[in-house]
């Protein structure tokens, strides 16, 4: 085994290979620190949509009206916005999933037709959610007004993340 300057846990070749044994691609020690650098980059945005859902779905109880023969149009407003923020926040997370298809184009080219939608849905809904938020009270206009800030900002990192 050729050590190349680094310890033996890090060395380019599979432990398996001295045993004999076939070697698979996750074998590869430094294929292992390749896995938790892609897990990273979707599971920290992922993280931070779910925290910013969460903090939408709070905000709906901060409203402070809870019989629902007491509703009046601000409140109401209110909470399509909270429910906006949350849908808006789900198709955000699933734009940086990269589950969409590539789409074969008249010319030759490929494109995520799919994932262009998403994004203005997300940003839609996170601009809207925004606005609605200004007919909340108190807490609960505050907390959802700084987290649609946060999933438009998430949203566009979404963007740039997928080289756009």
């Amino acid at each position: 085994m050729r050590k190349l300057g680094m310890t033996r846990a890090f060395s380019k070749t599979c432990l398996k290979e001295q045993a004999g044994q076939v070697c698979h691609p996750g074998d590869y020690p430094f294929s292992i620190l390749r896995d938790m650098v892609s897990l990273s980059v979707v599971c920290i945005p992922l993280l931070l949509c779910l925290a910013a859902l969460v903090a939408v779905l709070v905000s709906w109880p901060l409203d402070g009206q809870i019989e629902a023969a007491q509703i009046s149009y601000r409140s109401a407003l209110f909470r399509t916005g909270v429910v906006f923020g949350a849908l808006g926040l789900v198709v955000t997370a699933s734009c940086f999933v990269d589950q969409f298809p590539l789409s074969r184009h008249p010319d030759g080219s490929l494109s995520t037709t799919w994932l262009d939608r998403a994004w203005m849905t997300a940003f839609a809904l996170a601009v809207s959610s925004t606005g609605l938020a200004l007919f909340g009270r108190g807490q609960a206009r505050l907390l959802l007004l700084t987290t649609e800030v946060f999933a438009f900002l998430l949203t566009y990192a979404s963007v740039l993340q997928n080289g756009v």
